[in-house]
């Protein structure tokens, strides 16, 4: 997610009254302009999103702490609702067929280990004097 699409978002969140939408993205932009400013620089959207999953971490740990205790039915639904929120803007994942998380590219993942198995291949051909056989000039 882009930084300017999530101030896009906030303001539409606000337009519609959607004060738990609203609260919890003004967190993740509040943490976004602390880093504009201390460090002098743009945010990108690798910030916004390594910015969304350390507030989802932080929140559901929060959320944790409110199952536990128990004493407040409201606030573990507030919580719950924000990590939902939060999850939303997240960049999606590659599934397979199966619905389970792939490799986004398994083609480059068999590549390697084919040029693995033969770097492992040349390696044991090395004659005892240290040489390598299979590049020799």
């Amino acid at each position: 997610m882009e930084y300017q699409q999530l101030q896009d978002e906030i303001k539409a969140a606000m337009k519609a009254h959607d004060n738990h939408r609203r609260d919890i993205l003004r967190q993740v932009h509040t943490e976004l302009k602390a880093i504009e400013v201390n460090e002098r620089r743009e945010v990108t959207e690798a910030d916004v999103d390594a910015m969304l999953k350390r507030t989802i971490k932080q929140t559901k740990e929060t959320l944790d702490g409110s199952i536990k205790a128990g004493n407040n039915q409201e606030r573990t639904d507030t919580l719950t609702e924000q990590v939902a929120i939060l999850e939303e803007y997240l960049p999606r994942q590659v599934e397979g067929d199966d619905g389970f998380r792939t490799s986004p590219a398994p083609e480059i993942k068999s590549s390697l280990l084919k040029h693995a198995s033969a770097r492992e291949a040349c390696f044991r051909s090395e004659d005892r004097s240290g040489q390598d056989l299979c590049h020799k000039k």
